[in-house]
């Protein structure tokens, strides 16, 4: 007799400028993330034009977009933005801020799970309703940093 596998469900993220920021610096932990053969990655517009801010080429950008299988996604549209900040009701105080809403608010109209590794864009995330998932690739950091990331964003995710 044959036992029939279901296909296995892809994960899709909307992953955040620092994790593209952290695949292009090679971080192995954020290439072992992006190869995971369940993983779907996805950038919008607006982490695209931040990591081209940043100063990387666009060449860069395309093989970092291209080694990992990374989707380019149009920002979301102003009706979701809108909903975002009803949601959240917080008003952007700096440009960095509002470019956090926006890519939340992608990460919303495209049913993404938001990979980030920035606490304040996590929590906006949650408030907002959209799946989030805390991520610290950094490898030039310690053992104790990396778990003062997680420690914070664990109790963010459970709102202690």
């Amino acid at each position: 007799m044959t036992i029939e596998h279901p296909p296995q469900t892809k994960h899709h993220y909307l992953i955040d400028t620092n994790v593209l920021a952290w695949l292009y610096e090679q971080s192995p932990l954020a290439i072992n993330f992006a190869t995971a053969p369940d993983h779907q990655l996805y950038i919008d517009a607006v982490i695209h034009n931040e990591f081209l801010a940043w100063g990387v080429s666009i060449q860069a950008t395309q093989q970092v977009t291209d080694r990992y299988t990374i989707q380019l996604l149009a920002a979301a549209n102003d009706e979701v933005l809108t909903k975002i900040l009803n949601t959240t009701g917080r008003a952007p105080t700096t440009p960095q801020r509002m470019n956090d809403l926006r890519i939340i608010a992608s990460a919303k109209q495209h049913h993404l799970i938001f990979v980030t590794g920035d606490l304040h864009a996590l929590k906006t995330a949650i408030v907002a309703g959209v799946n989030v998932l805390p991520a610290f690739f950094a490898v030039d950091v310690s053992d104790q940093t990396r778990q003062v990331f997680y420690t914070k964003a664990n109790r963010i995710l459970h709102k202690e």
